[in-house]
């Protein structure tokens, strides 16, 4: 059969990743079966991935970063990291200890100018100069009521949070024997007219005065202990989810192993102020069974997206009157989806309004107004391969809005799926990912050794040591897999840095051994001049560089470039493979 020749063939733009087909040779042209530590930029070009450095660690210590986020306090920002028993504040240049807390998944929150820490076991909080346990706010159970409980009106719901409850009484003038709602177990404090008195006894949920208070409304003010509440209901969840209509007026609480599909949340205190120590005990919902757990909450427009192992709900706020002209806030449930849950606890996101959620898939809640079973759209096809080798339960996810990139990551892994142009790519880190937090254009790593590092531009290796980022194409037939082919040359364009290099080699069904070529280009920027390694190229534009490279009487070929060098930055625009048709492939 007669030769011919063709036009050089070209991928000008980059796809991502797809792992969904056999053997590389059915993906779409600018497809990888195989890349890591290359990012596809916004107008579809591949970059080499940006790099992370220090910015605290624990000397000789191998434990878990629990939580990093920063918080205001008033006008002072606290960057506040939780590791090894110990809570910091790593703002100042020598980082300041908060206080002790006990060793576990920590969610953190602030909310009325106090920052507040949960994790299974405590319930702390900080004001900026005193650390300490939460106590549980007192509410006011009822008022208005005569000394013998024949008239009065209820108000607040005991606290689960707090053993103590307060009752208001009306004075005759002539009563001296008062019966509580309860038979509390002791009196805390009683106010007579706004004055503290002693001149009672009490017994078996009567207080009996020496004189009867006056007749005035609501002057006689009781504060007793109730029987020993169970204070875990708050203490044993681990998670916190803030919402409210147009501000955070409430915080949820999930993640109890002794109640794991009920959720509990917070309330306005007596005084109309939203108070994160007060948990009125009927403020709970609870969630299908108790076989699965609650394992996320997330906010879609006006409505909670309640994520269980196995399936997931939806809650809407709503506000009813009851029969004696009250305003009852409530939160009722629907079933949404019995086919996808969400397998990691507390990684979900919110991606240009939808949620994403994980169980077998990463899956985007594309419509929660009724239960539907395409409500649930999965965008994972093409990585699936990669995450059925995962263990999904242990991902750690964030959203990383200053590249549009959504970040999964397990260990040193980190699956991103860049949402703004729906492709997937693979970083590869140096260190176990524990925790992920973004501000603005940084992404905080806490390790498990007790660092924390800061992702972001200005850095180009790995707390260090060289990045090492690899890119193959698919297995490429040229449209004709019945023909024999010859590449001669290729090209490949890329945009310099201070220093860029490129080793460009290839694979083929024919060869077992490829060859590899090195291209390098840099500019004069003396902020990265080395000038052992002095250069006179100062060309700040795209390159293309011819590349004579030789494979022979191939059916399929794969490109591969690579980067392994410490301090180098390079954007590939494209690659142009010169070939030549060959007889029949056999």
């Amino acid at each position: 059969m007669a030769v011919k020749d063709n036009a050089p063939t070209s991928i000008d733009n980059f796809l991502g990743l797809n792992m969904s087909k056999s053997g590389a040779t059915q993906i779409a042209l600018g497809e990888s079966p195989e890349m890591y530590n290359f990012r596809i930029t916004k107008d579809y070009k591949l970059e080499k991935v940006n790099g992370y450095d220090s910015i605290f660690s624990l000397t000789s210590v191998t434990k878990d970063v629990r939580y990093k986020g920063k918080h205001k306090l008033g006008a002072t920002e606290y960057f506040i990291v939780v590791v090894n028993g110990k809570i910091y504040d790593i703002n100042p240049t020598t980082p300041v200890e908060i206080g002790t807390i006990t060793d576990a998944v920590t969610s953190v929150f602030e909310f009325n100018n106090k920052i507040y820490f949960l994790n299974g076991t405590d319930y702390k909080s900080y004001n900026g100069t005193t650390y300490e346990d939460v106590v549980g706010y007192i509410p006011t159970i009822v008022t208005a009521k005569n000394p013998l409980d024949s008239t009065k009106t209820v108000l607040e719901q005991i606290n689960i949070l707090s053993n103590k409850v307060i009752e208001k009484f009306s004075g005759d003038g002539t009563t001296v024997a008062y019966k509580l709602e309860y038979n509390g177990t002791s009196i805390v404090e009683i106010k007579v007219n706004g004055t503290a008195t002693t001149a009672y006894t009490y017994s078996s949920g009567t207080v009996t005065f020496t004189t009867a208070p006056s007749d005035l409304e609501n002057n006689v003010e009781i504060t007793y202990t109730l029987y020993d509440l169970d204070k875990t209901g708050v203490t044993n969840n681990k998670y916190v989810f803030l919402y409210g209509l147009s501000n955070n007026t409430r915080v949820f609480m999930y993640g109890n192993a002794s109640a794991k599909n009920r959720i509990i949340y917070s309330d306005l205190n007596n005084f109309g102020v939203p108070d994160v120590t007060y948990f009125p005990s009927n403020n709970f919902l609870d969630i299908g069974s108790n076989t699965y757990p609650i394992t996320d909450m997330n906010r879609q427009y006006d409505r909670i997206i309640i994520s269980k192992e196995n399936e997931t709900y939806y809650a809407c706020y709503e506000s009813i009157t009851d029969a004696d002209g009250n305003t009852i806030i409530t939160f009722t449930t629907y079933p949404l989806n019995n086919s996808h849950g969400m397998i990691a606890y507390n990684q979900g996101q919110v991606l240009n309004n939808y949620v994403t959620t994980i169980d077998t898939s990463i899956v985007s809640w594309v419509n929660t107004d009724t239960k539907d079973e395409r409500n649930a759209q999965v965008l994972s096809m093409k990585v699936e391969e990669w995450l059925r080798d995962k263990d999904l339960s242990k991902a750690i996810t964030c959203d990383y809005q200053y590249l549009n990139e959504y970040w999964l990551a397990i260990d040193k892994d980190i699956l991103v799926y860049n949402y703004s142009i729906g492709v997937f790519y693979i970083y590869k880190f140096n260190d176990n990912v524990r925790s992920l937090y973004v501000d603005n254009d940084i992404v905080y790593i806490g390790t498990d050794k007790a660092q924390v590092f800061e992702f972001k531009d200005l850095y180009s290796s790995y707390n260090g040591t060289a990045i090492e980022s690899i890119w193959k194409s698919g297995y490429i037939d040229f449209g004709a897999e019945y023909l024999r082919k010859t590449m001669r040359t290729l090209w490949i364009t890329a945009k310099p840095y201070p220093h860029s290099s490129l080793e460009i080699s290839y694979a083929s069904d024919r060869d077992t051994a490829y060859e590899s070529k090195y291209i390098e280009s840099s500019y004069l920027d003396f902020g990265y001049i080395d000038f052992g390694n002095f250069t006179f190229n100062v060309n700040y534009k795209l390159r293309p560089f011819r590349i004579k490279m030789k494979a022979k009487k191939f059916t399929y070929i794969q490109i591969i470039l690579e980067n392994n060098e410490l301090q180098d930055k390079i954007i590939v625009n494209s690659i142009a493979i010169k070939k030549e048709y060959g007889s029949y492939s056999k």
